[in-house]
């Protein structure tokens, strides 16, 4: 690796200001978004991510394909991280959704994915 990328590297991992920070944003997705995805899915908190997996009780695909078609808010059907074998993807009947957008627009997703679940399952 050159001697600049290096430097920029090490100056990159020493710097936790944005990592503790990062954190608390996450934290605060988490804290609003939690009581509707136990409700509706039981969904627990993640021990370290910035997404939520639920067992959604349909396809995967076909509840990702649906919820985009009806609220715009597109999700990751579980089965495409995962690999089928022996007939079993762990990953089947699962989306994650990631909390990456701004803090109101993951709150207003998440309210509006919930609701429309009820409908798509």
């Amino acid at each position: 690796m050159p001697v600049h990328v290096q430097v920029a590297s090490e100056r990159a991992w020493l710097d936790e200001e944005h990592v503790i920070a990062n954190r608390a944003v996450y934290r605060n997705k988490f804290e609003a978004t939690q009581a509707v995805m136990a409700r509706t899915f039981g969904a627990q908190l993640p021990d370290g991510a910035f997404y939520y997996w639920p067992d959604v009780g349909v396809d995967d695909e076909l509840f990702a394909a649906e919820l985009y078609r009806r609220e715009n808010i597109t999700v990751l059907p579980g089965k495409y991280l995962g690999r089928t074998v022996e007939g079993q993807n762990p990953g089947s009947n699962r989306v994650r959704i990631a909390l990456v957008a701004p803090y109101q627009e993951c709150v207003d997703a998440i309210s509006r994915l919930c609701r429309a679940s009820e409908e798509i399952r």
